[in-house]
């Protein structure tokens, strides 16, 4: 499964209230959750296949 498969489901799968919120903490902690953040959403896009939908 490419990037180009799954990049319509990202839009659906990040979800930016919490992201947002988390800028009032500063930028050391949205160096932390942004990639987190990314991660957790390529992971649901590499898993997604076998998930029960």
């Amino acid at each position: 499964m490419g990037v180009a498969s799954i990049a319509p489901l990202i839009h659906h799968i990040i979800a930016p209230g919490p992201l947002v919120a988390l800028i009032g903490a500063g930028i050391p902690v949205m160096l932390v959750a942004f990639p987190r953040a990314l991660g957790g959403t390529w992971t649901y896009g590499r898993l997604w296949p076998q998930l029960p939908h």
